[in-house]
């Protein structure tokens, strides 16, 4: 039996110093399943790419921290909203440090 999963994550975002702007990322994710390993690792990737998407400035190829800032917080969020305990353990799982090489 599959779940109904949420199509979308609604999150307001600063946009400049004074003002606030609402919008939306969606995540389709209603063709997979989030009880199994493989849904949960899919699912998590969609969610990864959506907020990359997200949270790019157009026109722009800069990651600064104000991006990672956006990152973090559109993927928190839909995992959040998601409610899938899988996704959730995969996601509160610690990712290993790297380490930029000159």
């Amino acid at each position: 039996m599959k779940r109904v999963i949420p199509a979308g994550v609604a999150l307001a975002l600063l946009a400049g110093a004074a003002s606030a702007s609402t919008a939306t990322m969606r995540i389709h994710v209603g063709d997979l399943e989030p009880t199994t390993s493989a849904g949960a690792q899919e699912i998590l990737s969609r969610i990864d790419i959506a907020a990359r998407q997200f949270c790019t400035v157009p026109g722009e190829w800069t990651y600064d921290a104000e991006y990672w800032r956006c990152h973090r917080t559109m993927v928190a969020t839909a995992v959040k909203s998601l409610d899938a305990p899988l996704v959730t353990a995969l996601y509160d799982q610690p990712q290993p440090t790297r380490f930029a090489l000159r």
